[in-house]
């Protein structure tokens, strides 16, 4: 018998139970036309434009940070509430990696709350919690930090991250994203001014 076989045997993980979330991911993506997946062309030329788009484009090339980094800038330079609600609205495929299933629903429920949009109905699914604490920044002497910093929609998934974890500086130039008042200045700005 091989080390493999020998192996499956031997831990609590079965092959059929390895391969689920493979399996999920398969079926999820089956009921996508082709000009649903980016290629590698499309997903250059331009950011996503949603958290779909992020998850898909993530898949195909292997980069779910940077892509999920160039939506929120996407995000930030949008002031059409309705366009921003859309971004937000159809449900990222999810894919074998539970920590950014969760992530990304944090990221939607917490920009809708932040902007005062609808919550979209997939963030409360199930699949979009953790069952453990993660802490992606992986510094044990900041993890009492996060527990009280962390925003509600990733604390709830058991995600702890700094207090304004989807900071981009383009967010902050002229106002942009701004909730109170789109046009003003950001405050570390003006304190830089004085």
């Amino acid at each position: 018998m091989s080390g493999t076989a020998s192996a499956w045997q031997h831990s609590s993980i079965q092959p059929a139970a390895a391969d689920e979330p493979l399996a999920r991911l398969r079926a999820s993506l089956q009921g996508m036309n082709s000009a649903s997946i980016p290629d590698a062309a499309q997903a250059g030329s331009r950011r996503p434009r949603s958290l779909k788009e992020v998850a898909l484009w993530g898949l195909s090339h292997g980069d779910t940070d940077g892509f999920l980094r160039e939506f929120l800038d996407e995000f930030y330079l949008e002031h059409d509430q309705r366009k921003r609600a859309a971004m937000l609205a159809d449900e990222p495929p999810r894919d074998s990696v539970d920590r950014r299933n969760a992530y990304l629903a944090a990221v939607a429920e917490h920009l809708a709350l932040k902007y005062r949009l609808p919550v979209p109905d997939w963030t409360g699914h199930p699949a979009r919690f953790l069952s453990r604490p993660y802490f992606p920044c992986g510094l044990e002497s900041l993890k009492a930090t996060l527990l009280v910093e962390s925003p509600t929609a990733f604390r709830r998934r058991m995600i702890f991250v700094g207090s304004d974890p989807l900071y981009r500086p383009r967010r902050d130039a002229s106002g942009i994203g701004s909730v109170d008042n789109p046009g003003a200045m950001p405050h570390h700005a003006e304190a830089q001014q004085r």
